[in-house]
């Protein structure tokens, strides 16, 4: 049976110009849980919270194509500004973008 998993984005701090801290919740199974994030481009750490790990994997990806790597760019800050969820479908093992 397939399940939604909604990640949304409160805050984005920019601690430098290769690192990101994104805070925001995911909403899956009737529930929520607050996160943080560390985006530098290579890598995605969460440092609290919950994020399924098949949709932190395509997360990432998705986070590669709006913020890249660093140094990030203002075109790519100010897109990611306009982001305010990414929704995804569970099924199994297999997860992909809503």
């Amino acid at each position: 049976m397939a399940s939604n998993c909604i990640v949304y984005f409160e805050e984005i701090e920019y601690e430098t110009d290769y690192r990101a801290i994104i805070k925001g919740y995911s909403a899956q199974f009737g529930s929520h849980s607050n996160f943080e994030i560390e985006y530098t481009g290579a890598d995605l750490v969460q440092n609290y919270g919950y994020i399924p790990d098949k949709v932190l994997r395509l997360l990432k990806k998705d986070l590669n194509e709006i913020l890249q790597y660093g140094p990030f760019q203002e075109r790519c800050i100010e897109r990611m500004s306009e982001t305010k969820s990414l929704g995804y479908t569970i099924d199994g093992n297999k997860a992909r973008k809503n």
